[in-house]
């Protein structure tokens, strides 16, 4: 294994680490029973006015953990390179956490802005709904095939050079399928699998089978 390998090793077990552990945490903070989408629009004021600072604080730690996951994601993609796996399904993966990141943090930033004006008391009952609506719905969901796509190509691009354990490579799957199914369009599913999955392949990477 040369140095630059081992370098991209260590930035994906401990970026895949990161990752889960700042979005559990940030999540955590604000998200636990927050208003189901098609929630009245009193129910989701409430929730903003409520929970500003919480949501300020979580949606921060989140922000940073979607960066983490793109830096985790280009370090996979250099590991599975170097174990011989396509160059055309790592790059499709790293797509996808570019897919992951970019919309992710556009939505964390729509639910902050919220948060922010209504701690100023400035957001109307209106607004509120708005941005909580397209956070969810454009953000959970959209992001969400991201994921997919990046679980995807990373399962399928160490499935044939066993740069993953075959069986980590079918729960990447079958969270991809989950994301893509009307369960992904849940609140709390795409953050659970995004946790899953990037501690599924920190995990894998670390365990990695020895090359034949």
């Amino acid at each position: 294994m040369t140095d630059d390998e081992h370098l991209a090793r260590t930035h994906a077990i401990w970026g895949g680490v990161a990752t889960a552990t700042l979005f559990a945490v940030g999540n955590a903070i604000w998200a636990i029973g927050m208003p189901m989408a098609g929630a009245p629009v009193s129910e989701i004021l409430a929730f903003y006015q409520q929970r500003s600072t919480r949501i300020i604080v979580g949606g921060s730690l989140s922000l940073l953990a979607l960066v983490v996951f793109l830096w985790f994601a280009a370090a996979v993609r250099q590991v599975l390179n170097a174990r011989g796996s396509a160059d055309f399904l790592t790059t499709a993966a790293f797509g996808g956490a570019v897919v992951t990141t970019a919309i992710g943090c556009a939505a964390e930033s729509l639910n902050m802005a919220a948060a922010f004006r209504a701690r100023d008391e400035q957001l109307s009952a209106d607004l509120a709904q708005v941005l909580f609506e397209v956070t969810q719905d454009f953000g959970s969901v959209q992001s969400g095939l991201g994921l997919a796509l990046f679980a995807t190509g990373t399962a399928a691009a160490s499935l044939r050079t066993e740069a993953i354990a075959r069986w980590r490579c079918y729960l990447l799957l079958a969270s991809a399928i989950v994301l893509i199914t009307p369960l992904g369009r849940l609140n709390i599913v795409p953050g659970i699998l995004l946790i899953v999955i990037a501690l599924t392949v920190a995990i894998g990477v670390l365990r990695q089978p020895a090359r034949r």
